[in-house]
């Protein structure tokens, strides 16, 4: 079997013997420049070699699986194709969601969101959620959601309050007087002694207090 040199690949790109030596390669830019987007390793299909590329292997996957479509000379309506798909993005949807509703192939959807940095490929190769992008509407069910937790704090308050409030009431003994769960039920008489003395007491003179030096 001849051996093809790497000047000989069709795709010009830096060839590689074996899996392993692509990714050692890999490792190494990683290690050198952390912030350099990450490649992986693939099979080419136009000589015996292994080449790195920065579109994942789910994505190379799924572009074997259906032919892409004929893309005609960039004019206006790719510039809205480009745009109707960052839309999407920027709502939360997926890049495999985006290119089944538009139709294109998935590694268009990835670029195009990639390079308008709506989507950031990890070392890992998952794809991380791109956050809904902020709207009137998504401002105003926040708000909705913010009011009603308020007003249920409120009630949770008011209804703190009361329990501790002192209530006072009628019973079949007489009166019925309850503070945070301790009841006291006493006749109508003894009643009012108890306004009798609390009146005394609150009329009389305080005694001062005596400074403990």
């Amino acid at each position: 079997m001849t051996t093809i040199n790497p000047s000989e690949c069709p795709t010009k790109k830096k060839c590689f013997a074996s899996r392993e030596a692509a990714l050692r390669f890999e490792e190494e830019v990683q290690a050198k420049y952390p912030n350099q987007m990450r490649q992986y390793a693939y099979a080419c299909e136009d000589c015996p070699n292994w080449h790195l590329s920065s579109l994942p292997p789910e994505a190379r996957e799924l572009s074997k699986s259906r032919p892409a479509p004929v893309i005609p000379p960039a004019d206006h309506k790719d510039t809205t194709r480009r745009e109707q798909i960052l839309a999407l993005k920027r709502q939360g949807l997926s890049i495999t969601e985006i290119a089944r509703r538009t139709g294109v192939v998935y590694q268009t959807a990835y670029g195009y969101c990639v390079n308008a940095g709506l989507h950031i490929p990890t070392s890992s190769g998952t794809r991380p959620s791109i956050k809904p992008a902020l709207t009137v509407e998504s401002l105003s069910r926040e708000e909705q959601e913010l009011q009603a937790k308020l007003h249920d704090i409120q009630r949770k308050r008011q209804q703190l309050i009361e329990a501790k409030a002192l209530k006072i009431g009628s019973c079949s003994q007489g009166v019925r007087i309850e503070k945070e769960g301790n009841i006291l039920a006493l006749s109508f008489g003894d009643a009012e002694q108890l306004i009798e003395k609390l009146s005394d007491y609150l009329t009389a003179p305080q005694p001062a207090s005596t400074a403990i030096s």
